[in-house]
């Protein structure tokens, strides 16, 4: 006996053959080009079966039916231009159709026309007031628009018309929150309420509570949030505020939670969810499959502005190597996100040695999301999502990871699948490729952060500033011999500025001002980020004087051939505050390269910015001096 989706599926195929059929029998017929378009619609193959729908209206412009189907697969084919003048036209043949108000003003509104978008609404009222999205929506137009007091009635009629919806009430309450309404407090809670997995619906009805010094009323709505995702970063700070505003917790305990870590004591009282026994790598449920001890790297700071100056007493001094292990754990589970990572066993203990940051509170809050199931082996390299975003932390924090594995005996080509915290930026995909992961075996944990396998892999996560030898020897040999970097040099790229123009911050104000003094002393002006994984290789290894401010393009020190010289730039706030150098002296250490420190100057107008995140000017005269020193 067939099922009714069988049925349904070889009633679809008949009706495709026999419209396919009348086009060839008849071209000109609108309607086997309109319902030959819908077929393939239904099979999710809009790139079929837009020229259909594009065949239906040429051959009968005229026709509303046509013009509207025709825009709609436009709007889902991303083409919004098209769909917007497609629904106008259709408007044009009969205006009194409320949805294609509706649709057209969704699209100015994503094409942010607010003014245009909220006229399109009004239209869609005027012909039908029981549509709550289309008071939303033109709710959300009139805000885009400055004009909260007009969108406040609009929230209220959805609200009216689907009282069980908690965006419309999310919606009513930010608008009356924005104009320091305490009648805010009903919708957003109503919100929250409504719908208890929206982090930002309980984030919002907390900061409510906070804007009124009203911290007691705060906290349960932030951690609420927290137990929804425990990735979600602002939550941290605004939990840790709250906390101290209330006497709970001390001063330096507020920095851990600005720094994303609640004190245990907090988590203790405050986040539900069962208690989670910790083991260690002992445990009967674990195997430690391969492991580096910890080590200490000592450093040897040197001031490039001032040489005879010796050391900075605030600048790192040394760097302890934590040990590294990798881990097997049959029928495991393991979650990762934006702040930190959770492996368990099968019985649902933490293994604490192979977790970070806020595990405990994870551990209790997963037990609440999806878990994705992997069938056989995977690799879990997903500790923090910023992994993701910046250079150093992909490179040394994920990819140099690998190296534990191998150290065990696994092959790369043997594991299933591989866990990374996400990979926002296409190139990196270019290193997975070199080490033969391919695409296809990519989980991303900002998007399954809660996996489980049959097969459990995880290599320990790896602290920052102590980066370890043998993660700079592993890239350096796995990316430098698959590209032959190591027997083909650059000439011309002895010396070598690396520009952070692009980076969004940490830049050289006056940059333009210094090319020529950097041209007059021999140096080359790059940007590696432009370059491929063997273009950086072969550049870097062929430097003998490398400049740079401090970023993540420094990563790429451990190309540089023993010898090299590496001036690192930093802002003069930074000499005042201990630890905030970072990794890049202990690569050049591992590496044997002559490491110096350069202050700049701070730009004055960027105080609220952190010490690393500020622009800064490098004194032109200054700076030639300490260039002519490096020669």
């Amino acid at each position: 006996m067939h099922s009714d989706r069988e049925v349904g599926r070889t009633k679809l195929h008949e009706d495709l053959l026999e419209y396919q059929q009348a086009i060839i029998s008849s071209p000109d017929c609108a309607e086997s080009h309109h319902q030959l378009g819908l077929i393939w619609t239904n099979f999710n193959r809009l790139d079929i079966a837009l020229p259909f729908h594009q065949a239906a209206f040429n051959l009968s412009p005229q026709s509303q039916l046509y013009s509207t189907t025709l825009a709609g697969v436009y709007k889902q084919c991303g083409m919004r231009p098209d769909a917007i003048s497609m629904y106008q036209q259709s408007i044009e043949l009969e205006p009194s159709v409320p949805d294609c108000h509706h649709q057209l003003g969704d699209l100015l509104l994503t094409e942010n026309s607010f003014a245009e978008a909220e006229e399109a609404y009004q239209r869609a009222v005027d012909l039908n007031t029981q549509n709550p999205w289309t008071y939303h929506n033109q709710g959300r137009a009139l805000v885009a628009l400055s004009r909260r007091v007009d969108a406040i009635p609009k929230f209220r009629k959805a609200v009216d018309l689907s009282p069980n919806a908690g965006v419309f009430h999310f919606a009513l309450g930010e608008a009356l929150q924005a104009l320091n309404k305490d009648e805010a407090e009903q919708p957003l809670s109503e919100a929250a309420r409504l719908a208890p997995d929206k982090v930002e619906y309980q984030q919002a009805i907390g900061t409510f509570f906070s804007a009124r010094q009203r911290w007691s009323d705060a906290i349960p709505w932030f951690v609420r949030a927290l137990e929804c995702n425990p990735g979600h970063l602002p939550c941290y700070r605004l939990l840790g505020d709250a906390l101290w505003e209330n006497g709970d917790i001390s001063s330096q305990e507020r920095a851990w939670c600005e720094g994303l870590t609640i004190p245990q004591h907090i988590v203790d009282r405050l986040f539900s969810g069962p208690i989670i026994e910790e083991v260690d790598l002992n445990s009967e449920e674990v195997s430690c499959l391969a492991s580096k001890p910890a080590s200490e790297v000592q450093l040897t700071p040197k001031s490039a502005s001032a040489p005879e100056s010796g050391s900075d007493e605030k600048y790192l001094q040394s760097a302890r190597i934590p040990p590294a292990h990798v881990v097997e754990i049959k029928n495991g589970r393991a979650w990762g996100d934006g702040a930190n990572s959770a492996v368990l066993t099968a019985s649902g203990r933490l293994v604490k040695d192979v977790s970070t940051r806020n595990s405990k509170l994870v551990a209790r809050a997963s037990v609440q999301h999806p878990v994705t199931e992997i069938n056989g082996v995977a690799a879990f390299m997903s500790h923090n999502h910023a992994h993701g975003n910046n250079f150093f932390h992909w490179l040394f924090n994920d990819l140099a990871r690998l190296h534990l594995l191998e150290l065990a005996g696994i092959e790369l080509q043997s594991i299933d699948k591989f866990v990374f915290a996400h990979l926002r930026k296409g190139f990196y995909q270019e290193y997975l490729d070199v080490l033969g992961v391919p695409a296809s075996k990519v989980i991303q944990s900002c998007v399954d952060p809660h996996i489980k396998a049959d097969r459990l892999l995880v290599p320990s996560p790896t602290g920052t500033v102590g980066t370890s030898l043998w993660a700079c020897e592993y890239l350096r040999k796995k990316f430098t011999d698959p590209v032959g970097a190591a027997a083909e040099s650059v000439s011309g790229f002895e010396k070598i500025y690396i520009s952070r123009n692009n980076a969004p911050y940490r830049k050289v104000a006056n940059e333009e001002e210094l090319l020529p003094v950097l041209e007059k002393e021999g140096f080359k002006s790059v940007k590696l980020e432009s370059m491929s994984v063997g273009e950086k290789a072969r550049v870097l290894s062929s430097v003998k004087v490398l400049v740079a401010p401090h970023g993540a393009a420094l990563t790429n020190l451990f190309f540089c051939s023993p010898g090299a010289k590496v001036v690192e730039i930093f802002p003069k706030s930074v000499a005042e505050h201990e630890n905030l150098i970072g990794p890049y002296p202990v690569i050049a250490q591992h590496c044997k390269l002559d490491h110096y420190y350069y202050y700049a100057d701070d730009l004055s107008d960027q105080e609220s910015r952190p010490q690393l995140m500020k622009d800064i000017r490098i004194d032109k005269i200054k700076f030639e001096k300490m260039l002519r020193r490096m020669r």
